[in-house]
């Protein structure tokens, strides 16, 4: 579970940024270890999610895994985390 601080900042982020392309281009200013952008633009999509920012969670998954096929890891974090990552981006596009 993220912590508040956390999501404070992203939901922050989501409020000055409402434009998808404006909010990962904000994320994507940030200095993101590059083995580590798959993952951690997952993890803003599942705050944005579960915060009923789907607008904003739909694109921030696909950037997500953009990342992962370009480091060639077909994956989504953990097997956990690869589920929700799927599934959600599965109900997001079929909705």
């Amino acid at each position: 579970m993220e912590n508040e601080d956390t999501i404070k900042t992203i939901a922050s982020l989501a409020e000055r940024f409402p434009n998808p392309e404006e909010f990962i281009s904000e994320l994507e200013r940030l200095s993101i270890p590059e083995d580590k952008e798959g993952d951690f633009f997952l993890h803003i999509g599942i705050i944005l999610y579960n915060h009923s920012n789907f607008k904003l969670a739909l694109p921030v998954w696909e950037r997500a895994l953009t990342y992962f096929i370009n480091l060639n890891r077909i994956r989504c974090a953990t097997y956990t985390l690869s589920n929700v990552c799927l599934s959600s981006l599965l109900m997001q596009y079929w909705s």
